[in-house]
């Protein structure tokens, strides 16, 4: 089976960036988690253009609020082509209903635990329009190729994330109705492979809130000093 996995452009224009960009992490831990008998391929609208006709069985993007009109529209575009599209991410996490609306299915929250079951559900033609697991567990690694980034861009930054989750529920933030009250961790031992197979030197952590478990943070941190 053949997927694309889509991160779509903030610009109404589409261009591409040339430039320095976050590359959406999403898409690399979904690919990881895709069985090796199907085919993958990641597209980053901000650094590529996507062909809407080329082949595939299976359409994922995932986005944000500020990239959801564009999301939108490539759900009806590629619907147009008879290709069943799944959406994902904060904006569809937080707006399933509305989501639901341009897709064919939502993963609610976290993609582990549920998108292998996507793809044999949809294999067995028996997709849902939801799928949703409250509590995955981060212990188990999740083998990311992060070769793309560091072979197309000039300045290689790989993203990271080593928590989810913030024990502070703050009236203005919405990462716990993403992630949860109760910060996880990823085992820090995965952190460090992930960060030595990438063979990158530049990265960017993207937890909402890395200090939130200071213990934690701090035995992160004496890991991956001896690694610069």
């Amino acid at each position: 089976m053949k997927i694309i996995l889509i991160s779509p452009t903030t610009d109404d224009k589409r261009r591409t960036n040339k430039g320095l960009m976050i590359p959406q992490l999403a898409l690399y831990i979904l690919k990881g988690l895709t069985p090796p008998e199907h085919e993958v391929k990641i597209i980053e609208e901000e650094t590529e253009p996507i062909d809407l006709d080329q082949e595939c069985n299976l359409v994922g993007i995932s986005c944000m609020t500020a990239n959801a009109p564009r999301a939108y529209e490539l759900c009806r575009e590629f619907k147009k082509r008879g290709k069943t599209v799944v959406l994902g991410g904060v904006h569809p996490t937080i707006l399933p209903d509305e989501a639901l609306q341009h897709a064919d299915c939502v993963v609610v929250g976290e993609a582990e635990g549920v998108w292998e079951t996507l793809l044999n559900d949809f294999r067995n033609n028996e997709l849902k329009r939801k799928y949703y697991n409250p509590t995955p567990d981060l212990g188990k690694y999740v083998p990311k190729d992060f070769s793309r980034i560091t072979r197309k861009r000039l300045f290689h930054l790989v993203p990271i994330m080593t928590t989810r989750g913030c024990p502070y529920n703050c009236d203005f933030c919405c990462v716990t109705n993403l992630f949860g009250k109760k910060m996880r961790h990823i085992p820090i031992e995965n952190v460090v492979r992930d960060i030595r197979e990438s063979g990158a030197k530049n990265f960017m952590f993207l937890d909402d809130n890395i200090i939130g478990h200071p213990q934690y943070a701090k035995e992160l941190f004496r890991a991956i000093k001896p690694l610069k």
